[in-house]
């Protein structure tokens, strides 16, 4: 075990070529196909807006992830550059979540307002990010970039999650309850990135944010599925309402 540094990074040769981090590969692979499972079911099932904002959720979750995987294995040739289509997948993810989130809120002002300061959020770190990357992109680091979708994630799921979710469990449904048990289990993987918490070689600390990760995306459908008779009725009302 190792607290605040990494183990060498495991090396491997396919095709002539040197690549890096297979077991970081199999833990994006996984999360990818699980994603991308769970975002062609909702998306077949989806009967409202809510629903169709978390299948979005789940499609460019996983895309970020596939490309974050091959970031890894070809971090030799790519160097940390090639982490760069994650990081901005990465804070396009919980803008989806928060939509969705924020569309069930009753009251048509203040939803409209919650909408456009999400807008505003994600527009400041996809601007901040841009401007890192091209005043730095010969010395990126890895650190530094992941600083704005964690920030943003931080923000957003925060809001959403951590203080919408919970009051929707109390006045529209329990089952609420899931979607803030599933950013509990994200969390938690910010502080082993940051500490760099690592179990062994095999299963370092990019290992164990997948495993909580994928935890937590269990949590996410069970909340989708589980509410989607209650979003019915919260979203045809409002289309009612004069």
């Amino acid at each position: 075990m190792r607290i605040g540094s990494d183990f060498d990074k495991i090396e491997w040769e396919f095709l002539g070529m040197n690549l890096l981090e297979p077991n970081a590969l199999v833990g994006d692979l996984l999360l990818f196909t699980i994603s991308i499972m769970f975002y062609l079911q909702i998306r077949k099932e989806a009967t409202n807006l809510f629903v169709t904002y978390w299948s979005r959720f789940f499609l460019i979750f996983a895309i970020s992830f596939i490309i974050g995987g091959f970031g890894h294995v070809f971090f030799n040739y790519t160097h940390a550059a090639g982490r760069i289509p994650s990081w901005y997948l990465g804070l396009i993810t919980p803008f989806w979540i928060e939509q969705a989130m924020i569309l069930l809120w009753p009251q048509p002002k203040t939803r409209k307002l919650l909408q456009q300061i999400s807008i505003i959020k994600t527009i400041f770190f996809l601007l901040g990010l841009t401007v890192y990357v091209l005043v730095n992109f010969d010395s990126l680091t890895l650190t530094t970039g992941m600083i704005f979708p964690t920030y943003n994630a931080v923000i957003g799921l925060g809001s959403s999650l951590g203080i919408l979710a919970v009051i929707y469990q109390q006045r529209v449904s329990r089952n609420f309850r899931y979607f803030w048990y599933g950013a509990l289990s994200f969390f938690p993987s910010a502080i082993i990135q940051g500490i760099k918490f690592n179990l062994y070689p095999w299963f370092d600390r990019n290992d164990l944010s997948h495993l909580l990760l994928l935890i937590g995306l269990f949590f996410y459908y069970k909340g989708i599925k589980s509410t989607q008779k209650a979003t019915d009725m919260i979203l045809s009302d409002m289309v009612q309402a004069p």
